[in-house]
């Protein structure tokens, strides 16, 4: 009975997602940007707007884009680093053990966040490269930012800036970053916003970053606004992680197409994850 309750509550606000994103949008002003990308991405999947020659192949057939380029699995990639500093003996923290002491936290709220992702690609990364300031966009119910943080902490050093804003018409400021205990928020710079209202402004205080990890908007439009900023405020050597990068061309467009790199894509649990070193 609980669990019908539950999915009434989570179902429910679908109904009236577009009242809720027109009452956001009138509220907001400011964030016209967002509504167009939202506009234009819903006219992407009906097969009315093509932005690249990849995306003319069709809505419905957007793994052709992918399926020339190389991929590797997440365990594999991982090789190449070690989990520890200099070889030392840290080992991996056990993400399933937090993962279930937080599911109780996240079951009372009236809706569903995103999932953890890859927080061992993330934890790695961090380590290896021994990292001090690290960015996000997107954090949801905070999974991604838990695992940089745990970074931090191990590594002694370090500041992880972070931007989102609550899901329209269902959460509230306090949702964002849920799972993160309070010990660890001390190196944690928390922005409440769209992309369009707080990416520019967030890397120019984090500038120069070690390691983004871009999990916002993930349309075509606000992928290709956000990667030239992102890239332009990351140091040489620096990283650049963006999940999900199978719904749609834009991280081969960019990075492949207009810069000529090589990125690494990685498989993970059905998705892509796009990384690319900045050197």
């Amino acid at each position: 009975m609980q669990e019908k309750r539950r999915d009434r509550l989570v179902s429910a606000p679908r109904t009236y997602s577009r009242i809720q994103l027109m009452r956001y949008f009138l509220r907001n002003p400011r964030e016209f940007g967002l509504m167009v990308g939202i506009t234009t991405n819903f006219l992407r999947k009906r097969g009315i707007l093509f932005r690249s020659r990849r995306e003319k192949v069709g809505p419905q057939s957007q793994s052709l884009f992918w399926q020339d380029y190389p991929t590797v699995p997440l365990q594999e990639w991982l090789k190449n680093f070690d989990h520890g500093c200099n070889k030392s003996s840290l080992a991996m923290p056990n993400f399933d053990i937090y993962k279930a002491e937080n599911q109780k936290r996240l079951d009372i709220l009236s809706y569903q966040m995103g999932g953890a992702g890859s927080m061992e690609l993330l934890y790695t990364l961090c380590i290896n490269q021994r990292v001090r300031t690290v960015a996000e966009s997107g954090v949801a119910a905070g999974w991604s930012s838990l695992a940089i943080l745990m970074a931090l902490e191990e590594l002694g050093r370090g500041t992880l800036w972070s931007n989102d804003r609550p899901y329209i018409g269902l959460g509230s400021r306090r949702d964002i970053g849920l799972v993160v205990p309070p010990e660890l928020k001390k190196n944690w710079k928390l922005m409440i916003g769209s992309d369009h209202r707080n990416l520019k402004r967030m890397l120019r205080r984090a500038s120069p970053i070690d390691l983004f990890h871009y999990d916002s908007d993930k349309s075509y439009e606000g992928r290709t606004w956000a990667y030239p900023l992102i890239w332009e405020s990351l140091k040489q050597g620096g990283w650049l992680i963006s999940d999900d990068v199978q719904d749609n061309s834009a991280f081969l467009d960019y990075f492949v197409d207009k810069l000529g790199l090589e990125p690494t894509v990685i498989d993970f649990e059905n998705k892509k994850i796009g990384v690319v070193q900045k050197n």
